[in-house]
């Protein structure tokens, strides 16, 4: 179960009343896959984040899934396919979107 909370709701779970959700998200056009996730994920680097969610296209899903299992090992993971995927360039065919939940979300 995922539960995200947003400001003054009452967190049952880890008792952080009050912060709502911070995520963090970033995005790569890279073809390589360990590249692409070093890309997509450098703006949460070092975080601890308790869910990450990622987009990216059918081909490459496979790959990228495992990586991204990998670099997270602490955290849930979950990931789709996608047709392309959005970012500030624009719809992206082949992009790698990545999206790190640090507070507000309780995962179990």
């Amino acid at each position: 179960m995922i539960k995200t909370y947003s400001a003054g709701e009452d967190a049952e779970l880890n008792n952080e009343r009050g912060k709502g959700v911070k995520a963090l998200a970033g995005f790569s056009a890279a073809e390589d896959a360990a590249a692409a996730v070093a890309e997509a994920c450098s703006s949460f680097d070092g975080a601890r984040p308790k869910l990450v969610l990622f987009y990216a296209n059918r081909a490459r899903f496979p790959e990228l899934a495992k990586l991204m299992a990998a670099k997270f090992p602490a955290s849930v993971t979950a990931g789709c396919t996608t047709y392309a995927s959005l970012s500030t360039a624009g719809a992206v065919k082949g992009g790698l979107l990545a999206a790190a939940f640090i507070d507000g979300v309780s995962c179990r």
